[in-house]
Formats: C-alpha cells, sequence, structure tokens
C-alpha cells in the first residue's frame, strides 16, 4: 500500500466536523464510505485494510496516539500508516456488541472479557477506562476488538468506573454484569 496513492484518493473526499452531528462527507473519490461519526468517516480500502478520514486534525491525532498505545494488545486494529487527517488501519469484522445483546444474552463469559477489555485499556495507558458497547466488536473466534478509540485518552473528565458502557449495557444487562 502506497501512502501516495491513499493521499492522492484522499484529494477527493471532504470531511468537515458538524456541531452536535456527525460529520458531513463529500466523496468523490473511488473508496466507498462505510461508516461516520461524529470524528469522522470510514472508507474501504481493501477487504482488510479501511482509511479513516478526519474533519479535525487534533481528532486524528488523539485517535492515532490511542491506536498506537493499542498496539501492544490484540483488541485494537492494526495501525498501518497515519497523515494529517487520515489514519489508515485493519478493517474491524464481526458483530458489534449492541446488535449482538439484540438476539444473544449477556454471559458470564461475556461480561469477564468485558472486564478484560478494560483491564486492558488501564494497561495500554488510557485515561478513560470505558467504551460503548456499538464500539465493540464480538470476533468469529470469541475475542473483542475495538473502535473509536479517540476519545480514551488527553481527556479532562473521567470516571471512575465504566460509565458508557454499564449505561450502554441497559438494565438486564447491567444487572447481569454487576454479578459476574
Amino acid at each position: 500500500m502506497s501512502t501516495e496513492y491513499v493521499e492522492k484518493m484522499l484529494k477527493d473526499i471532504q470531511v468537515k466536523n458538524i456541531e452536535n452531528g456527525d460529520v458531513e462527507v463529500i466523496n468523490n473519490s473511488p473508496l466507498e464510505m462505510i461508516g461516520k461519526g461524529r470524528q469522522g468517516a470510514v472508507f474501504r480500502y481493501s477487504d482488510e485494510i479501511c482509511i479513516k478520514v478526519y474533519g479535525n486534525k487534533e481528532d486524528c491525532e488523539r485517535e492515532h496516539y490511542a491506536m498506537y498505545l493499542g498496539q501492544k494488545s490484540n483488541s485494537f486494529p492494526l495501525l498501518y500508516a497515519a497523515g494529517d487527517n487520515y489514519i489508515v488501519m485493519e478493517t474491524i469484522k464481526g458483530v458489534d456488541l449492541r446488535e449482538y445483546l439484540q438476539s444473544q444474552p449477556l454471559t458470564e463469559q461475556l461480561s469477564y472479557k468485558l472486564i478484560e477489555l478494560l483491564i486492558t485499556f488501564k494497561k495500554v495507558g488510557f485515561d478513560r477506562i470505558d467504551h460503548h458497547k456499538r464500539q465493540i466488536y464480538i470476533q468469529r473466534d470469541g475475542n473483542l476488538k475495538v473502535i473509536d478509540v479517540g476519545r480514551t485518552v488527553w481527556r479532562n473528565r473521567v470516571y471512575p468506573y465504566p460509565r458508557k458502557l454499564l449505561n450502554s449495557l441497559g438494565k438486564e444487562n447491567k444487572a447481569k454484569f454487576y454479578t459476574t
């Protein structure tokens, strides 16, 4: 993969931050947009590689740093390259935890894996030891991988417990999680 080729394609993509909303994207490149959120948009480079393009340089720097820290663990996407407003990374496949819990129960084994994931966040050096269930993916082998880790570092406001994860589980699953 050539970063020159990537940067050439990215010249045809504009990503603009929108206050309190998902980014606005103009894509005149051959890359298919496969997702977007508040910080950036993700494009398919190949089946195994994607490119996240940011509307804000600071968001890109923050996520790049967090992903760099996460390379010590197999719970994060592999990092291939980065520029001022983009990161080239492994495409994470699987089912997100939000979707999974709509049809499957939260088991003791999965609860333990979530706890291990939070411990991994601490071990790699994240400031915020938390993540929303929609950003946690269950792999075919049962392991967990996370995306959108930019907000886990350089945080002024942190909580002493995984607030987002617990709130996103809902009452019934939160109760099961607590009994683990």
